[in-house]
């Protein structure tokens, strides 16, 4: 399998790597990630490092496009994740928040489904705060 990063169509950086194809339907193919931190491109093949390449002009914008030549890439197997984005759903006990004001809890939205919950605040002003620091900008959607 070939990899190349591109740029307005320059080549950037490229590597080849053996690709190892199964035809069970239990081994969905082979794990990817590309990691983007700064000036820095990462490319990560299973547990292995394939290529890097380190932008003295990175880009404004953190967009990403994948194309395939030759096989196909199933969108719904895609992920993306993000070390600087936190993302609580508060299916697990919110261990990463404290609350100074208020009564926070797990609340029925309706007595009669139990499954229908949610985590939520009551009392004068119910406060949540994140144990985590943030540095520059930031921003909360709730």
């Amino acid at each position: 399998m070939r990899w190349t990063l591109l740029r307005d169509g320059k080549t950037l950086s490229s590597a080849q790597v053996p690709l190892v194809i199964s035809s069970r339907e239990e081994n969905p193919g082979a794990a990817f990630k590309v990691a983007m931190q700064g000036a820095s491109v990462l490319l990560v093949a299973g547990d292995q490092p394939v290529l890097s390449f380190l932008d003295a002009n990175p880009p404004s914008g953190r967009r990403l496009a994948v194309r395939s030549q030759g096989f196909r890439i199933r969108a719904d197997r895609l992920r993306a994740q993000s070390a600087n984005r936190d993302d609580y759903t508060f299916t697990g006990a919110p261990t990463d928040f404290y609350a100074p004001q208020g009564h926070w809890s797990i609340f029925s939205r309706w007595p009669c489904y139990g499954d229908w919950s949610f985590f939520g605040g009551e009392g004068l002003s119910p406060v949540l705060w994140s144990k985590r620091s943030y540095g520059g900008d930031v921003v909360a959607e709730m």
